[in-house]
């Protein structure tokens, strides 16, 4: 048998964990930043791009850990992957609104001239 964190962590409720560990720390982020509406809506995508790259580090981290000897089971290999998923799912917020903020232009408008 399989203990109720194994089945929590694994299977479908894994992903859909792992996506809310980064979707509500990029809400999170967007709201302290006082995002505009758009861009709340368009983060439940960019959170998906952002759990692939979490998914990514956090296998080049593991194998690290593995090669110096760090144990699968213990606690220290979960614990920064999921410090390391919610980093990601924080900085994306960060990310989404510095690049719409640097594409974004602003043109002066003309005033009327009595």
């Amino acid at each position: 048998m399989h203990s109720t964190v194994w089945r929590l962590t694994h299977g479908a409720s894994g992903l859909v964990l792992a996506y809310l560990t980064v979707l509500i720390p990029m809400y999170v982020g967007l709201a302290r930043k006082h995002a505009p509406p758009p861009k709340l809506v368009v983060a439940p995508l960019v959170a998906i791009l952002s759990l692939i790259v979490a998914a990514i580090v956090i296998a080049m981290v593991g194998a690290v850990l593995g090669a110096a000897g760090f144990s699968k089971e213990g606690f220290l290999r979960p614990g920064l992957g999921w410090l390391i998923t919610i980093a990601i799912g924080y900085i994306s917020a960060f990310a989404m609104l510095s690049l719409s903020s640097a594409h974004s232009h602003h043109y002066p408008v003309a005033s009327e001239q009595p």
